[in-house]
């Protein structure tokens, strides 16, 4: 794609546009589908950069390069990578320098906890995130979730904080456990690979172990309470709020995991919970205008697509319709899912 329609791009995101080129910018987002995944793509990373923001502290700036560079080395999601590299001179002359910076990087800060210096990254909407850790773990953040985690990790232990979901590659070392703090629940580990799902407007805790092992831990006033410790193909689920832990055994882990390679995988879910994980996905509102279709099962995998045509292979698969509400910018707002 030429650099002109990029700098129509972004000048139209930015509100910047003449009538004249934000007709211009409509007739060649019209004119094809490539157009058109192209223009939902910069729209996905225009809409992060609006979020990124970081704390300008020399201390604690040198620490955000370092993660920056790491992240820099580690995203995923090669697609976004490939379209940051072509917008990034469009966003220098459009939104400027501190923008690029924020938008190259996806969304990085650091903070100060207990006057230990912390890092903490947020996931690109619409893809998967790889970062390496202080001590050469390795996290993959899902769509919008967040890890929080220091600089230098104490010699005591190796503690993060996740809200989202993560895909945890682990570092063995014996006498340093690596733990995960949710706002449930605790995974302790050695040196493993597992994935932990605990979103905030949730009342459970996931944990998928592929390999090694975890141990699962509830925490209140300061008393540490081991409830279980997984081996690997196994599921658990617990509920904080009722202190229930149930533990399924999952021979085919994949479904749980493929996400922190780009794809969401569907096995006879039901409509209800494929629509609550591309919400996640692609950080939108879905609404599922009849109760009699959310137990339909669907069955799929999707890897990098937008999210019309996601819609659309749904719709073609199944007795299901859709109508997607954009704003003024024409930028997704909410999607209807309803029976043909």
């Amino acid at each position: 794609m030429d650099n002109t329609i990029d700098q129509l791009l972004a000048k139209y995101f930015a509100d910047k546009v003449t009538p004249d080129e934000k007709e211009q910018v409509e007739a060649w987002r019209s004119s094809s589908v490539d157009n058109q995944r192209h223009f939902d793509h910069y729209q996905q990373l225009w809409n992060r950069a609006a979020q990124a923001s970081f704390i300008d502290d020399q201390t604690l700036e040198t620490a955000l390069k370092a993660t920056k560079s790491r992240l820099r080395l580690h995203t995923v999601n090669k697609l976004y990578w490939r379209i940051i590299r072509q917008v990034a001179a469009v966003l220098i002359i459009s939104v400027g320098l501190a923008a690029l910076y924020q938008t190259l990087d996806l969304s990085v800060s650091t903070v100060k906890e207990d006057t230990v210096a912390m890092q903490q990254v947020r996931a690109v909407a619409g893809g998967s995130t790889k970062l390496q850790l202080p001590d050469g773990s390795v996290a993959h953040l899902f769509s919008g979730s967040t890890l929080t985690f220091p600089v230098v990790f104490s010699s005591e232990h190796r503690s993060v904080k996740l809200v989202g979901e993560g895909f945890f590659e682990v570092t063995h070392k014996t006498d340093h456990p690596f733990i995960v703090k949710t706002h449930g629940l605790n995974i302790r580990v050695l040196g493993t690979s597992f994935n932990v799902r605990a979103n905030q407007d949730e009342d459970y805790v996931e944990t998928v172990l592929v390999e090694g092992s975890v141990m699962l831990e509830h925490e209140e006033n300061g008393h540490v309470n081991v409830l279980k410790t997984l081996k690997p193909n196994q599921r658990s689920v617990y509920h904080y709020a009722s202190n229930r832990l149930k533990v399924i055994d999952q021979p085919d882990v994949s479904v749980y995991t493929a996400w922190k390679e780009g794809r969401l995988i569907f096995d006879a879910t039901p409509l209800a919970e494929v629509a609550h994980r591309l919400e996640e996905w692609y950080q939108i509102d879905i609404d599922i205008e009849s109760e009699t279709i959310k137990e339909y099962k669907i069955t799929g995998e999707f890897s990098g697509e937008p999210l019309q045509e996601v819609l659309q292979l749904i719709r073609l698969t199944s007795p299901i319709e859709f109508k997607i509400e954009k704003n003024d910018k024409r930028m997704v707002k909410k999607v209807l899912l309803k029976e043909k």
